[in-house]
């Protein structure tokens, strides 16, 4: 595993760790996923908001084996998870493909194996919309991370930009 991400997402070991510093030679354990309803198998990057709270995708377990979005929540020192989504394979998708973004008012993007989508921050749930399916049920091959290059990056940021 590579040191000094200060997150790493352990796709094998159902893990998100975060390397105390580029030359660590530690990791803690934030939290490890069971491949139940919890997810499995941590996609991609992870993402902070401005309260603290960490956010991520899995590209299996959850309710329907189908991918997650979840949040860390700190708490009293250690982390508590919450599932935000649950892919159900349907219209909205499934096995979440990469890291997410964030908008200002804390709502999330990113992409699953066939769409690109959103999740609406709502009073006490999220909605999830898909923002665009290519035609002919063709693969989304690229996620949505903050780093490098991509086409969805450009039109996910232009309609953030624009809102």
């Amino acid at each position: 595993m590579r040191k000094g991400s200060l997150l790493l997402a352990a796709a094998m070991g159902f893990a998100l760790m975060s390397a105390v510093g580029v030359w660590a030679a530690t990791e803690k354990v934030l939290y490890s996923f069971t491949d139940g309803s919890d997810g499995g198998y941590p996609a991609g990057g992870v993402i902070f908001d401005s309260a603290g709270n960490l956010y991520g995708t899995t590209s299996s377990g959850g309710v329907y084996n189908l991918g997650t979005v979840f949040e860390l929540s700190p708490l009293n020192g250690g982390w508590v998870e919450t599932v935000l989504y649950n892919f159900t394979g349907h219209s909205d998708g499934s096995s979440p493909s990469g890291g997410l973004l964030i908008d200002k008012f804390g709502n999330l993007y990113g992409t699953t194996q066939t769409n690109v989508f959103e999740l609406q921050r709502l009073k006490a749930r999220w909605k999830e919309i898909v923002l665009y399916s290519p035609p002919g049920g063709q693969f989304v091959r690229v996620g949505c991370g903050q780093g490098g290059p991509s086409v969805w990056n450009d039109r996910l940021w232009r309609h953030l930009w624009e809102r």
